[in-house]
């Protein structure tokens, strides 16, 4: 049987932590911290100002868990 492997894509960072955090509505330590449990979990590599995604799929699940989430509070 063989396995599929995750797709992956590369992202540069153009915009701070602190930028991404203002952005998002949120605080700069609340990136960090998404961050490093990102890369903990092997969801994304991060390289300088670049962030290898290496767990698309793994990714697209969280942020569509998280909307839900989020409608649920709003319902």
């Amino acid at each position: 049987m063989s396995r599929c492997q995750p797709q992956t894509d590369k992202v540069h960072l153009r915009l701070t932590q602190e930028e991404i955090a203002q952005q998002l509505g949120t605080t700069r330590e609340s990136v960090t911290r998404t961050l490093s449990k990102l890369r903990k979990n092997k969801i994304i590599v991060q390289r300088g100002h670049s962030i290898v995604i290496q767990d698309r799929g793994t990714l697209e699940h969280l942020a569509a868990a998280r909307a839900e989430e989020a409608a649920l509070m709003l319902a």
